[in-house]
């Protein structure tokens, strides 16, 4: 792996290349002497004759591959820039990928500039160079951030919703009583609004299916889903380190007694 990182780093090649590095790494390591085997190579160990090398190439170089499309007119290019991967094992050929267009090629056509690298990065050729279906996208972080914060409350809500069903369903059991319908305290306003709407739209869209259970529950009365300040959620001393007044309010908030006060 360490091969293969200087591969990619020393040609400034994105590191999605990874796994042609690591192939190209592994053809090289093949053909270069170790002191394991007596200063051989693991080929002419194998094989019992030296690799030929001549082949090689630097990885990551530019080569032009020779244009083998059909019916040429005389200004078209004879040959196309792309970017050398290593050898095709198996057949004296080339691998080569086309930035242009996206596609690994093999082939025997090449002209090599080992001394130059494809530009990967924005710069003076930017256009050239970059693959025309790339498009750069343009990201809100803030409304990412929002986003996702809705997810997590909307699922944090059917967990917990599940969960008192759970403990309604066994109350009622032991009392006897009629199952009266749970209230549920949020902090979001956007999910609760998401709650209460059984409509699916983009905002939903990428939440697993079985969170959207509270929505049922919702629309068939079992669950009451209500609003509270952030700094009034009492679920807040079980999931997070409070200041000690703070600490004190939540925990007569839940109704918590001191044992030896009850005692007395």
């Amino acid at each position: 792996m360490a091969m293969a990182r200087s591969l990619l780093k020393g040609t400034h090649m994105p590191a999605r290349f990874w796994g042609e590095a690591v192939r190209h790494a592994v053809y090289l390591l093949n053909r270069l002497p170790t002191k394991v085997l007596g200063d051989r190579t693991p080929f002419e160990a194998w094989m019992g004759r030296k690799p030929h090398l001549a082949h090689l190439k630097v990885f990551g170089c530019v080569a032009y591959v020779k244009n083998t499309t059909p019916h040429l007119k005389k200004l078209d290019d004879r040959s196309s820039p792309m970017v050398y991967l290593g050898v095709e094992e198996g057949c004296k050929a080339h691998r080569l990928f086309d930035p242009r267009h996206g596609k690994l090629q093999v082939s025997r056509d090449v002209v090599f500039q080992e001394n130059s690298e494809w530009t990967w990065t924005a710069g003076a050729n930017h256009e050239e160079n970059l693959p025309e279906f790339m498009v750069e996208d343009v990201l809100d972080t803030d409304e990412v951030i929002v986003v996702a914060d809705i997810e997590a409350e909307f699922m944090a809500a059917t967990t917990a919703a599940c969960h008192a069903l759970w403990l309604r369903s066994l109350t009622s059991e032991l009392t006897g009583e009629k199952p009266k319908p749970v209230t549920l305290f949020v902090d979001n306003k956007s999910a609760i609004a998401l709650m209460k709407n059984p409509v699916f739209h983009g905002r939903s869209k990428h939440i697993d299916t079985r969170f959207h259970f509270i929505r049922e529950c919702v629309e068939k009365g079992q669950i009451v889903v209500e609003f509270v300040n952030t700094g009034e959620q009492r679920a807040d001393v079980l999931t997070k380190a409070l200041p000690g007044v703070k600490l004190a309010t939540m925990r007569q908030l839940l109704g918590i007694r001191d044992l030896e006060s009850c005692q007395d």
